[in-house]
């Protein structure tokens, strides 16, 4: 399931760089609820979030495995990013 994250706060490393995926997904793992989760495809920032260096929040696509189907419940909690 492609899952987007929106409104995530954008902390730019000191050379103005966003977040890397890993760093994305080390932020979301921990969220308990996201543990469970097997990442198919890594966080990837939005276009848009890539290209407006402004913004002081932005959004992100994962692709994760849901054998157990939790994941329509899981969603519905929130995900706490940076913060």
């Amino acid at each position: 399931m492609r899952i987007a994250f929106q409104n995530v706060p954008i902390y730019h490393h000191a050379n103005s760089e966003l977040p890397t995926s890993a760093e994305l997904k080390t932020e979301l793992s921990k969220n308990l609820q996201y543990r469970a989760c097997a990442v198919i495809e890594a966080p990837i920032w939005t276009k848009v979030t890539l290209t407006d260096a402004s913004k002081s929040t932005g959004a992100f696509t994962i692709l994760l495995s849901d054998p157990g189907r939790k994941l329509a419940g899981i969603i519905r909690k929130p995900a706490y990013m940076f913060g």
